[in-house]
């Protein structure tokens, strides 16, 4: 279902502890092959979570769109593979492939309209010419 939200089953795992590791690779094979990447048009898991911190890895589809979540800290992009469009009000950026985009805490010139809701961002972006 394109732009819902759903939760897939998992196995209970640690979301904070003194030491933690991925496989960045592995888990996003493991999201690609849940129910919820094949009918719909993104996945995600928690992988790190605590009162003040928290990183979330989420695939999404050529074209899908994920906007109006709030910011709540400094927010960290990191494009695996493909590009993401991110945008507010003000300007937009594309991510490519390995690239990296940091939002600030409380920067201003990339909220939306809406107060503290972070912008959009779609998959699959290309570049503005």
């Amino acid at each position: 279902m394109p732009g819902k939200t759903r939760t897939a089953p998992r196995k209970k795992r640690a979301l904070a502890a003194p030491l933690l590791s991925f496989s960045l690779e592995a888990e996003m094979k493991q999201l690609k092959k849940e129910p919820e990447w094949r009918s719909g048009d993104r996945n995600s898991v928690t992988l790190i979570k605590t009162r003040d911190y928290s990183t979330v890895l989420v695939a999404l589809r050529k074209g899908a769109a994920m906007c109006g979540h709030e910011l709540r800290g400094p927010v960290t992009l990191l494009v695996l593979n493909g590009a993401i469009r991110f945008g507010t009000d003000k300007e937009q950026r594309v991510v490519k492939d390995g690239g990296l985009l940091a939002i600030e805490k409380g920067a201003s010139t990339l909220w939306s309209r809406a107060a503290r809701r972070w912008p959009c961002w779609k998959a699959g972006a290309t570049p503005k010419r």
